[in-house]
């Protein structure tokens, strides 16, 4: 569905997002699931509504969030937790100098032991934030023998084991943590942060509750539950919460004006933002990346063209910058500017499922003159849906794609699975509905828009599709029905208002 990412705010994760072993990409169109033309389709399309591309779902959020470290970690004075705050892009990250809710130390104050321990401690803490794994093993497991029980040891050996990529050692260090440390809410949290690496989300939503009963107030739990509610308002009251909580945590408000632009909430929105945009600041990055998408979403492309170069600049950078910057100039017909920076970025991110998928639609509207680079837009699409099978506009582009390619059979297919993964969205359906069409079962397609309607009542599209299809069965009265639904929801500066209109007698009656 159409929903913002599952970023997450972290006790700590990895540096360095984990590495994926991805199968060959397939450029010819031969290697498609369902390579057979549909001949009952046209060949030659016939006149009729353009197929309705998606171009970008959801433009506020970082599905694949890359982790530059912010270069100042201080972000917070928390005198009681005596924390230091990193920033990683779109993930938050506690390093706790102090143990919150865990016991630091020695369980027996031996001539030197307390010295000794501690040394080793810092030198653990150094080695992680150096990115030197090995190190900071060594230094834990000594630790470890002269004080087998320390939970705050014990927690970072799971954090070596999260930055490292063995997961499964990390996991058995959290969940020793937890045994160790009853009330620090750390390891339960990242034992969260696991789940969703492993596509298990109600797992981690169960990590985070438990971690809340342990920590009520902490804003990292609170903003990570509500990164994972289902209802917008309950994650806009967790967001509150966090925010009552430490009102300059940055993932909190962040995540909350992206959340406000979803909703269209855009004076919410930009309140939040604006405090987060001070020269320096952690997150300056991605406020001025999420102000260049609510000015997308109000049609100022330059103003948003402008915003994300600067969030691509700042430092830190915002993750998803670039991206939405190329996505602005497809807006602008700068396909190939745009391709030649996604191009760079899934050079730069190759684990971004939504960076190939915008580069699929570039290669997808440049191949309008030069037809060969569709072989290329399909092998973006591909690779998109080796990384993310789930985000249905990938399908949906995908689909696209085959009809150029004259697959329509496995066109329909992608239509089908994009409705499957996101029912509300109005463009599958309307595609999906011209090809039954065009292949005589307009009956068929009348009914898919009927259902359509119910999921996505105000869905345009839709209406103008729905509009056409009753105008070539001769149902003219309903077809007019139509027709005026389209001009009620359309934007004015649609390119077809004006022809719907005349259609209508000038008046739209």
């Amino acid at each position: 569905s159409n929903r913002r990412a599952e970023t997450t705010v972290a006790a700590e994760d990895p540096q360095t997002p984990p590495q994926m072993t991805l199968p060959g990409d397939a450029t010819d169109p031969a290697s498609d699931p369902d390579p057979v033309a549909d001949p009952a389709a046209d060949p030659e399309p016939e006149a009729g509504p353009d197929p309705v591309p998606v171009v970008d779902p959801d433009p506020a959020v970082d599905p694949d969030p890359a982790v530059d470290p912010d270069p100042d970690p201080r972000l917070a004075a928390d005198a009681a937790a005596a924390a230091d705050r990193l920033a990683l892009d779109a993930l938050r990250v506690l390093v706790s100098e102090a143990q919150t809710g865990a016991k630091v130390g020695v369980e027996e104050d031996a001539p030197g032991l307390v010295a000794a321990v501690e040394s080793l401690r810092a030198d653990a803490i150094q080695a992680l934030r150096a990115g030197d794994y090995a190190g900071a093993k060594a230094a834990l497991q000594a630790l470890l023998e002269k004080s087998p029980n320390d939970p705050d040891a014990t927690f970072r050996m799971g954090l070596v084991g999260h930055y490292a990529g063995d997961l499964d050692a990390a996991e058995a260090s959290y969940q020793r943590a937890t045994e160790l440390a009853p009330d620090d809410p750390r390891p339960l949290n990242n034992l969260a942060l696991l789940a969703l690496r492993r596509n298990d989300p109600d797992a981690a939503r169960k990590h985070l509750a438990a971690a809340r009963s342990r920590a009520p107030t902490d804003p990292d739990v609170l903003t990570n539950l509500a990164r994972l509610a289902e209802d917008p308002e309950q994650a806009l009251a967790l967001y509150a919460e966090a925010l009552d909580a430490r009102p300059d945590h940055g993932p909190a408000r962040l995540g909350r004006a992206q959340l406000r632009v979803e909703r269209g909430d855009f004076p919410g929105a930009h309140g939040d933002l604006q405090v987060l945009l001070a020269e320096g600041a952690p997150y300056r990055g991605q406020a001025l990346d999420t102000l260049g998408v609510l000015a997308r979403r109000q049609g100022d492309l330059a103003g948003a063209e402008s915003m994300h170069r600067e969030a691509a600049a700042a430092d830190p950078p915002a993750p998803e910058a670039r991206t939405n910057l190329a996505l602005v100039l497809l807006d602008q017909r700068k396909a190939g500017e745009a391709a030649k920076l996604l191009e760079a970025e899934v050079a730069r991110r190759p684990e971004s499922a939504r960076t190939w998928l915008a580069l699929g639609i570039a290669r997808t509207q440049l191949a309008q003159d030069s037809p060969p680079l569709l072989y290329e837009a399909k092998a973006a699409y591909e690779r998109s849906l080796e990384l993310d099978d789930a985000n249905w506009a990938t399908h949906h582009n995908y689909a696209l794609c085959a009809e150029r390619f004259g697959n329509y059979l496995f066109a329909m297919q992608q239509y089908e699975r994009a409705i499957e993964l996101a029912p509300a969205q109005g463009a599958p359906y309307a595609n999906l509905a011209r090809l039954l069409q065009r292949g005589g079962k307009a009956d068929k397609a009348l009914s898919l828009l009927e259902v359509a309607s119910e999921q996505a009542p105000d869905d345009y599209e839709l209406a103008y599709q729905r509009a056409y299809l009753l105008a070539e069965e001769g149902r003219n009265i309903e077809a007019r029905d139509s027709l005026r639904r389209f001009l009620e929801l359309a934007p004015p500066d649609d390119p077809r208002v004006p022809e719907a209109s005349k259609g209508l007698g000038g008046s739209g009656g």
